[in-house]
């Protein structure tokens, strides 16, 4: 990290400070790097089975084995 606008770089254009500037508070509040939510509905309730399935609810292969 560290500053962008320095003595030693000073030669900087304004359009790449700018750009480094903008990556910079990106990161910082991390704006780029989430994890990607459902793009659908459907895909919601997809995640939404696999989950159930997965935390032991009803229907589990456990169950049938007590029955």
């Amino acid at each position: 990290g560290g500053l962008t606008i320095t003595k030693q770089r000073n030669r900087l254009k304004c359009d790449i400070v700018e750009a480094l500037q903008c990556l910079k508070c990106a990161i910082q509040y991390d704006l780029l790097f989430r994890e990607p939510g459902p793009s659908s509905i459907y895909e919601a309730e997809l995640e939404k089975l696999e989950n159930d399935e997965n935390d032991g609810g009803p229907g589990t292969e456990e169950e049938w084995d007590e029955l």
